[in-house]
């Protein structure tokens, strides 16, 4: 029989004017399972404690958990070894760190960083940011009209000068899936690392981070059905020694003294201060609820997700946002209505979608648009969603 996954979220059992709710808006977050939830709860009443200090039962049972999440974040991604897994506040959190703690040291004038035109903000503006502390060179890889990325364009601008790409899996705003495979294997045939953003493709789409060979990969809890605050940031063994710390402080060194300070390795030496403790032992949660189901729920999402699609395109006044391979998000315009007005509309009817630019304003430039509406499923999405929000389109003329 097949799951039910939409019981298991009680955020969704809510009404609103005698509507359920329609919940769309998963890249931006998505809702807890009751798992997920009572983990945190037991958490908090069990496991307040610091870790990898304090030395009585309670705070080494919360370091043994929290050590545990880690190793299960590393099965997941499969992962060399636990000590490659970073944990962090965001996936923006994490992207700043490969900015700061790597790009800035390693790299030097003259060299070169690419991107994309798909990124998010947040794989954008640290890279200026880097560009202007070090005089390195920022590229682009282009858009196509049908919202994938120019493969052809990136072969040609890429180069020996070429020392970090770093691109999303899965646009935010209108889902185009890349194809990281190949952007990793061009760049590591001119000798550059590769960080990818897996912020909305991490819980949808499996991700083995060694036979992809991933330099860096950056993703979220709140996005896979955890909590908020906890972010990954994985980073490969043989670049540990080029990385330098961020954030300083305690729980990140060995020994402090008047004018030095030796740092623990990794990747201890990444988080100083205290993490969100009881967040990332319930992630460990979330990871179990995913892997527990993986293939349903690809399978579900991918079924549901083409029933959107292809429903969507049959409405004459709506145009979607590229036709590119897509992820579990595409974002469409209606036409003689703004995005905030249809965003607005459907709300009253309890249905959620996101309305905007959706922190990609480069994107929205280059096809031509100042807001788009974007629906984005979960394991939780039911043809029934996409059918009340067809319904509700439709009228709209």
């Amino acid at each position: 029989m097949k799951k039910q996954f939409k019981y298991d979220f009680p955020f969704l059992a809510q009404e609103k004017n005698n509507n359920p709710l329609i919940y769309l808006d998963s890249a931006a977050t998505t809702p807890k399972p009751q798992v997920v939830i009572d983990a945190v709860t037991k958490n908090y009443t069990y496991l307040t404690a610091p870790i990898h200090r304090g030395i009585y039962e309670t705070a080494e049972k919360a370091t043994e958990f929290y050590e545990n999440t880690r190793e299960k974040v590393a099965q997941f991604f499969n992962v060399k070894s636990k000590k490659e897994i970073v944990f962090t506040s965001g996936t923006t959190d994490s992207l700043n760190m490969v900015a700061y703690g790597f790009a800035e040291h390693f790299l030097k004038k003259g060299d070169e960083i690419i991107i994309s035109e798909l990124e998010h903000h947040a794989n954008i503006i640290p890279w200026q940011h880097i560009v202007k502390k070090t005089g390195t060179i920022l590229k682009y890889i282009p858009v196509l009209e049908n919202g994938d990325l120019d493969y052809d364009y990136f072969e040609k601008i890429i180069s020996k000068k070429t020392k970090l790409v770093s691109v999303t899996h899965a646009s935010n705003s209108i889902g185009t899936l890349v194809d990281i495979k190949k952007i990793i294997d061009i760049s590591h045939a001119v000798g550059a690392y590769v960080c990818i953003d897996a912020a909305q493709s991490a819980g949808h789409i499996p991700i083995n981070v060694q036979n992809l060979d991933i330099d860096f990969l950056a993703c979220s809890s709140h996005k896979m059905y955890g909590p908020y605050g906890v972010g990954i940031l994985y980073v490969k063994e043989k670049l540990h020694d080029q990385f330098y710390p961020v954030r300083l402080g305690g729980g990140a060194v060995s020994l402090v003294e008047h004018q030095k300070t030796n740092f623990l390795n990794f990747p201890q030496k990444l988080e100083a201060g205290t993490p969100a403790i009881c967040e990332v032992i319930a992630f460990s949660t979330a990871i179990d609820y995913i892997q527990t189901n993986f293939k349903e729920i690809i399978s579900h999402e991918t079924e549901v997700f083409k029933y959107a699609e292809e429903e969507l395109r049959k409405i004459n006044h709506i145009s979607i946002i590229g036709n590119s391979k897509k992820s579990h998000v595409l974002s469409f315009m209606v036409k003689n209505y703004h995005a905030h007005d249809i965003a607005a509309y459907l709300d009253q009817k309890n249905i959620a979608v996101r309305a905007g630019n959706h922190c990609a304003q480069i994107i929205a430039q280059k096809l031509n648009y100042n807001a788009s509406v974007r629906i984005s499923i979960g394991c939780y999405t039911e043809k029934s969603d996409i059918d009340r929000l067809l319904e509700r389109v439709v009228e709209i003329k």
